[in-house]
C-alpha cells in the first residue's frame, strides 16, 4: 500500500513538474510572438486611396485655426531637439529646411488667410524674425 502511495506521489510530481516547464517554455515563446500566429501582412500592408470628392458631396465645412503653444508638455516633441540631432529635428526646423529647398512653399499671413501670396525664402526669413546660425559643425536657431 505505502508502495503503491509513493510510486502515485512520485507521478502527480513528475507530472506537476513538466506541466510547469511546458507553461514556462509556452510563456516565453508568448513573449517572443505577440499573439497566436506571427503578423507578416501587416507590414506589407498599403493604406487604402481616398477617392475623390466632388463639391456636390460636402454637407458641411469648416476652417479651424490652432496656435501650436510649444511650451505645453503634449506639444514638446514639436519643439526639441533644439539643435540638429542624428535623426530628429523639431518641426520649425523641418518647415524651414523644406522651404529652403524649395519643396515647401511658404504664403504670407499677412494679406489674407487664403494662401494667394506665396513668399521667397529671404521673406520667410525676415518674418520669422531669426534664423539659423552655424555654430560650429551644429545649426542653432536664433531668436
Amino acid at each position: 500500500m505505502r508502495r503503491s502511495l509513493c510510486i502515485i506521489f512520485g507521478i502527480i510530481t513528475l507530472a506537476s513538474i513538466a506541466a510547469s516547464s511546458f507553461a514556462q517554455t509556452i510563456k516565453k515563446e508568448s513573449l517572443v510572438r505577440d499573439g497566436i500566429y506571427v503578423k507578416e501582412t501587416i507590414k506589407e500592408r498599403e493604406p487604402v486611396p481616398y477617392p475623390s470628392l466632388r463639391e456636390a458631396d460636402v454637407m458641411w465645412s469648416k476652417r479651424v485655426w490652432r496656435v501650436i503653444d510649444l511650451h505645453e508638455k503634449m506639444n514638446l516633441p514639436f519643439y526639441f531637439p533644439t539643435v540638429e540631432m542624428q535623426d530628429r529635428k523639431s518641426l520649425i526646423q523641418t518647415l524651414y529646411d523644406a522651404v529652403k529647398k524649395g519643396e515647401v512653399v511658404a504664403y504670407d499671413p499677412d494679406v489674407d488667410d487664403e494662401f494667394t501670396t506665396p513668399m521667397s525664402f529671404n521673406e520667410c526669413e525676415t518674418k520669422l524674425g531669426g534664423g539659423m546660425m552655424q555654430v560650429g559643425k551644429k545649426r542653432r536657431w536664433l531668436t
